[in-house]
């Protein structure tokens, strides 16, 4: 089969990987390589982490064609970029989500997504005097941690909800807001940043945050402009039992998947793994499977050497987690 992948993070990935050895797969991605983005955030204190994270699409992938454009239309059989016009009997779009700033001046704000750019705020952070994180979700968390215990800057939290982390249970907040505050970190809950005069940051409440350095960790935005199929209210893709779209071919998987669960680096390989399934079911005409969104384990890092671990309402802290996350980081590589 030809087989067009929109998208190289978790599930583009691990889609190519298992397909490409009986099947003719084309990637599109606009990076020279796949990279381990659960991590993306230690190479705010360590540039050199990215050697460990960033790997060669041709050293992970060996019969797979890379095309380094982003899609511009998507048919029921054709993927059109700048320079590439590409037929394919299936399509597996799994371009993820962005982080939009929802601030007029975003000078010196910065989204931690993409690792080149965040290994060259390396230094920046390193002579920083104030910092101040915007969002106490998984991302903002273990930004605000990764800072808090390496780098020597005051360092602010804003969190519009009354508790870190919130969709997970309180017993795991509660484990990150007395880690964070033991490493001096301040936290307001409760606050939105929504202004900014030169180097202060206004909360809806007018309280202002002096900082030169700071990192936007709130709210995702989803993003398939090229994608003419059915999406839901917030721009999801929306797609079947079996992960497909409404141009039957075609196939959703990762964080642009219109399913009711977190966007995380696992269930994005799951979704690659049912894909994969159905596809191969597809070529052989058998029965498709489904997938199941339920509580799994996540793991969030609390600097190098704590963590955090939770499945449903259970909640596991300390060490045990923070040496699960990195396990599972090796074993990805």
């Amino acid at each position: 089969m030809r087989i067009a992948i929109i998208g190289g993070g978790f599930c583009g990935y691990h889609c190519a990987k298992a397909l490409e050895s009986k099947n003719t797969v084309t990637l599109f991605d606009t990076k020279p390589y796949f990279e381990y983005t659960p991590s993306v955030h230690k190479l705010l204190t360590n540039a050199g982490y990215a050697e460990k994270i960033q790997k060669p699409w041709d050293k992970v992938l060996k019969n797979t064609t890379l095309i380094q454009e982003s899609v511009q239309s998507l048919t029921n059989s054709r993927a059109t970029s700048q320079n590439h016009n590409v037929v394919f009997d299936y399509a597996i779009v799994c371009t993820g989500v962005s982080y939009p700033i929802f601030l007029k001046d975003t000078t010196d704000v910065y989204t931690v997504t993409k690792g080149e750019q965040v290994k060259n705020l390396a230094p920046v952070l390193a002579q920083a005097k104030n910092v101040l994180v915007i969002g106490g979700g998984l991302i903002g968390v273990e930004v605000a941690a990764e800072i808090a215990e390496s780098a020597q800057a005051k360092l602010t939290i804003v969190h519009p909800g009354d508790r870190l982390i919130e969709r997970n249970p309180a017993k795991a907040s509660n484990y990150a807001k007395d880690w964070l505050e033991k490493h001096h970190a301040t936290i307001l809950f409760g606050e939105k940043v929504v202004d900014r005069e030169k180097s202060a940051f206004i909360t809806d409440k007018g309280k202002r945050i002096d900082a030169d350095l700071v990192f936007w960790c709130a709210g995702i935005k989803a993003e398939a402009p090229f994608f003419v199929g059915e999406k839901d209210e917030k721009g999801y893709i929306v797609v079947n039992e079996f992960l497909q779209s409404s141009l039957p071919n075609v196939f959703v998987g990762g964080d642009i998947a219109g399913v009711q669960e977190e966007k995380t680096a696992q269930n994005a390989h799951l979704h690659a793994d049912v894909i994969v399934h159905n596809l191969t079911a597809l070529a052989e005409k058998k029965k498709m499977g489904t997938y199941t969104s339920k509580p799994r384990i996540m793991a969030i890092s609390l600097g190098n050497r704590k963590g955090i671990c939770t499945k449903g309402s259970k909640v596991w802290n300390g060490l045990l987690p923070a040496l699960l996350k990195k396990f599972v980081e090796f074993k990805e590589k």
